[in-house]
């Protein structure tokens, strides 16, 4: 019976999970087999064997439901009872054989699953906790089956996944771990050179390594070319397995690295739009498919809405316009009907309000400025909520930092001068204090010198109101340069800030903003 039980989990389940649609079958799959494995341990006792078949069920349906990598409902709390129940069920098996294979990997695999589900949702210092206590048993298992690829991968899975932990606060430790993944992937890749499934492991190693540089160091060409390298192995991997949803997924994803560091709005690239708009594009098109193929897979909808979301956020000319708000909408549509039923989804919920501020900027673009203030308050309504829960959260502190500032150019715009001045001050204050930000000092002067030059942006759309006193708008071109010079004071104790891409835009156009007021301010004399 447990044979069977372990056929349906292993085999069958293992047969169909990457193809396309199959989302609903597999988790049917594994719900039935487990509802028959705790039927069948009501009158087993401690038998150990079906403790262990019952804890890979739990193992199975937690990656169904919350696998952060791969086709799943993304039901990140449900994902983590599943392992949860895996890990009750394994821990005394785990203690009673210390020195058995089979007990270890599991033991793992329960282990990288939780860490997954719980960084996605939120609470990565708990995963870190977790990935890094299993360690030791990953290390061990790789010595006890030194040559079994699957056992030596798992201590570099953990690795990955403590890197994906870490890499919102701290991106320089994230590289570090990345590295160590990457190099204990290519040493498997070279130990087992036909092993599909390592080459996988070890493109997502390149990806994740190649984020980390641009992020951790500003070094876009070793990202690119860590993005190439990782697009070449799964175009290969692709062709062999054209059915084969997990690199189609894979391809997809790296697509959309490659196209962010080409032009990515979101960080720092190389300025390539034309080619981000070209490879996003293909992301969709891959992501659309799947979505489209497996509409239970949920994992597949919020691939499609981040594909969008970026694909509609790439600089374009002014006729490029309201295709771009289209592309923005559809994302937003599809995660808002994520958030509805899994509101605590970290990562849709920072992608929703990412496709709000994109949408004001289109908006404000074509002109639509009510809509634009709308769009920006949803915005930065919602990276104050995550920050209100969550007060370190940086990327929420980023955002809100980045609806605000361009809530107080809309608001200028519109004529509402009293609104743009206090969300303005708001700003500043926010980046005076710190918020979230730890001790990293650069990036607060960053926040602060961008508010100063939003404030100065304010004040320039004031002076040159036509509605204004030749006195008034003098007055306003003095706040204004007054505004950006105080800009470059700040981020003039910055070292080397003139030949760092994260510095340099804001630095050009406190200048360009000074140069105006100045040239503005002559005239008038």
């Amino acid at each position: 019976m447990v044979n069977l039980a372990n056929h349906s989990l292993f085999g069958v389940h293992s047969q169909i999970e990457r193809l396309p649609g199959a989302t609903e079958a597999r988790q049917n799959i594994v719900k039935t087999t487990l509802e028959y494995l705790e039927e069948l341990s009501k009158d087993a006792g401690n038998d150990e064997r079906l403790r262990m078949a019952v804890a890979a069920g739990y193992l199975k349906l937690g990656d169904v439901q919350g696998n952060a990598y791969g086709a799943s409902l993304r039901d990140y709390p449900g994902a983590l009872k599943s392992y949860q129940a895996a890990a009750d069920l394994m821990a005394p098996l785990r203690r009673a054989h210390p020195q058995d294979p089979v007990a270890l990997a599991a033991w793992v695999d329960i282990q990288l699953g939780a860490g997954h589900a719980l960084t996605a949702n939120g609470r990565s210092a708990e995963a870190m906790v977790r990935l890094e206590a299993a360690l030791p048993d990953a290390i061990a298992l790789g010595r006890m089956r030194p040559n079994s690829p699957e056992a030596a991968a798992r201590e570099a899975r953990l690795c990955v996944s403590i890197s994906y932990a870490l890499r919102e606060h701290d991106s320089a430790g994230a590289l570090v771990w990345a590295r160590k993944g990457l190099a204990a992937f290519a040493a498997l890749s070279a130990r087992f050179p036909d092993q599909d499934e390592i080459l996988e492991e070890l493109a997502t190693a390149r990806t994740d390594t190649g984020g980390l540089l641009m992020i951790a160091l500003g070094d876009l060409k070793a990202a690119a070319a860590e993005f190439e390298q990782a697009a070449a192995v799964r175009e290969k991997l692709l062709a062999a397995h054209p059915h084969d949803a997990v690199h189609r997924r894979n391809l997809m994803l790296v697509y959309g690295h490659t196209a962010a560091v080409l032009g990515n709005p979101f960080m720092n690239n190389l300025g390539d739009s034309e080619g981000a708009h070209k490879y996003y594009a293909k992301a969709v098109a891959i992501a659309g498919q799947a979505a489209a193929a497996d509409p239970q897979n949920r994992t597949a909808q919020y691939d499609l809405a981040a594909a969008m979301l970026r694909l509609g956020a790439v600089d374009v000319p002014a006729s490029g316009l309201p295709g771009s708000l289209e592309e923005l909408r559809k994302a937003a549509v599809i995660l808002e009907s994520l958030l509805r039923t899994s509101p605590d989804d970290l990562p849709c919920k920072r992608n929703w309000e990412l496709a709000q501020e994109y949408m004001g900027h289109r908006l404000r673009d074509l002109g639509r400025l009510p809509e634009a203030i709308a769009a920006y308050r949803r915005s930065l309504e919602s990276a104050d909520s995550i920050l209100a829960a969550r007060p370190t959260d940086r990327t929420a502190h980023s955002q809100a930092m980045a609806s605000g500032r361009a809530l107080v150019v809309a608001l200028a715009m519109s004529g509402d001068r009293a609104g743009a001045l206090a969300q303005a001050r708001n700003s500043i204050e926010r980046a005076q204090a710190g918020i979230s930000i730890g001790s990293d000092k650069n990036l607060r002067i960053l926040y602060l010198a961008r508010s100063l030059v939003a404030l100065g942006s304010a004040y320039r759309t004031f002076a040159t109101a036509e509605s204004g006193s030749p006195a008034a708008n003098e007055a306003d071109w003095r706040e204004a340069r007054s505004a950006a010079a105080r800009a470059l004071a700040e981020l003039a104790a910055i070292p080397d800030a003139n030949q760092n891409r994260t510095y340099t835009p804001p630095i050009k156009e406190a200048r360009e903003l000074i140069a105006e007021c100045d040239a503005h301010l002559r005239a008038s004399k």
